[in-house]
């Protein structure tokens, strides 16, 4: 008899088991459920929107002549397998040669069209998995192992060759610079030349960001917009909602741009180069739940200004009186004509605690963020009805003309594809 009760309690204690478990997969996969129905139709919204940007044609090209990041130097191990990378519509493949060389490659081997993200780094060449060719980091054809030695000569030529792309690798960042018509750099990032600096400066890490869905344009055209500082970036670090009438800290800010079209000097009274961009940004108050004011001596130690270099390579230079400087760089990559991959870095000089370091990086990305349902979701008005009291757009649209050239990609183009 105690057996048989000992057998009861366990089938009963099974079965109640059995129960909740059933219970609970049957709600998790009604939430699954309702989440997945969610994701489908945010992308058929994306897709909707982006056919709409498509078919209308008013955004710049997709693709900017310039410097872009493609990845960390961590990611491109020297004589490691290639790493192959998205970028500007085109597939790249990345290595490192045995002198520890980063290059940059067109991802299909000139020969039979076969993907060199499958091959292999031999001393200071990248060599194709299908027959052999290999290739240094400037795409030169270098050995094609079955040719006839006398024959070979005729065949290690440019005509054989891979096309490459220039390479700048910047403390832990590796930039590639894309022209549509093959020109060479007319720029350089000299902005993050601080960042080399190891003497001064550690670099106190980064964060993922999730991709945009928007033009390459939106982080840099949205720099001259003064106003929108009053919308969009009131509460700091929470998502912008129009019926939000408190939140934890409202910030007032005074902003400024500063370009060469405008005919502005830098900082130290020198001209401003062509692709640079210059905004400072000066926190006039701010105060808890949008009551309760901070000292100013709470705010008026640390002041701070941001720099692009091309639309898509942002720096955020913020000094602090006690522990000097903080440099985060945010870079935005397109793989697509209205999907950009993000990243953000941060390096500090020695004095920096790491912790707050990357908890300033952390708040300037949320900054960001506040932007991304608008950019997310924007067309681009062609011409935009400007009126009094309206910042410099007209301005910024002359700038990013220089991005441009008569080889860009244009709208219509049989080469941006609609999934």
């Amino acid at each position: 008899m105690p057996q048989l009760k000992e057998a009861g309690w366990l089938a009963a204690a099974l079965g109640g088991v059995l129960l909740i478990s059933s219970g609970a997969f049957l709600l998790g996969s009604r939430v699954r459920s309702r989440d997945l129905k969610k994701l489908e139709e945010e992308e058929r919204s994306r897709r909707r929107l982006n056919r709409l940007r498509h078919a209308k044609g008013n955004f710049p090209p997709p693709f900017l002549n310039g410097w872009h990041f493609v990845a960390e130097s961590r990611e491109v191990v020297k004589q490691a397998p290639p790493l192959t990378v998205q970028a500007f519509g085109e597939e790249l493949v990345l290595f490192r040669d045995g002198n520890g060389k980063v290059g940059a490659l067109h991802a299909f081997c000139p020969h039979l069209g076969t993907h060199l993200g499958g091959g292999h780094v031999d001393g200071n060449c990248l060599r194709c998995p299908y027959h052999s060719w290999s290739f240094d980091i400037e795409g030169i054809v270098r050995d094609v192992p079955y040719c006839p030695p006398e024959k070979l000569k005729g065949v290690l030529n440019k005509n054989n060759s891979v096309r490459s792309y220039p390479v700048r690798e910047i403390g832990c960042l590796i930039f590639v610079w894309y022209d549509a018509a093959g020109n060479d750099p007319w720029y350089e990032l000299s902005m993050l030349d601080e960042i080399k600096d190891s003497e001064k400066f550690y670099y106190a890490g980064s964060s993922p960001v999730e991709d945009w869905h928007m033009h390459l344009m939106e982080p840099s055209q949205n720099t001259t917009d003064s106003y929108h500082f009053l919308t969009t970036h009131q509460w700091f670090g929470q998502l912008p909602d129009p019926n939000r009438r408190t939140g934890w800290v409202y910030i007032e800010y005074e902003t400024a741009v500063r370009t060469a079209v405008l005919k502005h000097k830098d900082h130290d009274g020198s001209e401003i180069s062509p692709e640079t961009i210059i905004i400072d940004e000066d926190v006039k108050s701010a105060s808890l739940f949008g009551k309760w004011s901070f000292p100013l001596c709470f705010i008026n130690h640390t002041r701070g200004h941001a720099r692009f270099q091309g639309p898509q390579v942002v720096r955020y230079r913020l000094e602090n009186d006690l522990f000097g400087t903080i440099i985060v760089v945010q870079v935005w990559t397109p793989k697509e004509p209205f999907r950009q991959a993000s990243r953000i870095f941060v390096w500090a000089a020695k004095p920096w605690p790491r912790f707050l370091a990357r908890g300033l990086m952390l708040g300037v990305k949320q900054t960001v963020e506040q932007d991304r349902d608008v950019w997310n979701h924007k067309i681009h008005c062609r011409p935009a009805k400007l009126v009094v009291g309206d910042p410099p757009f007209q301005a910024y649209n002359t700038w990013l003309t220089q991005f441009y050239n008569e080889d860009s990609v244009q709208w219509g183009d049989p080469r941006l594809l609609m999934d």
